[in-house]
């Protein structure tokens, strides 16, 4: 079984790699939060998070991260670069 420590470095470097991953995205697509997250809906036909907590985990201002919503983010930015780069 891992250590505490192990299990938080472990989340602290995926919470800095989804906002690169995030930032990454809206900078090649100059888009709005407002337009990712309505992208991010439309790629995972069901609502996520909001833009504001987009926004949030992208500058690294998440107060308790939430599993489901990296989970949701990470799924959805891997959707939306594999339809972003076919076309």
């Amino acid at each position: 079984m891992a250590s505490f420590c192990t299990i938080m470095k472990k989340t602290q470097t995926n919470k800095e790699t989804l906002s690169k991953q995030l930032l990454r995205l809206r900078k090649k697509t100059s888009w709005s939060w407002e337009r990712m997250c309505r992208e991010f809906h439309r790629v995972m036909a069901h609502e996520g998070p909001s833009h504001t907590t987009l926004f949030r985990y992208a500058s690294g201002k998440t107060k308790r991260p939430n599993v489901l919503i990296e989970h949701y983010v990470q799924q959805a930015i891997d959707k939306l670069t594999a339809e972003l780069s076919q076309k």
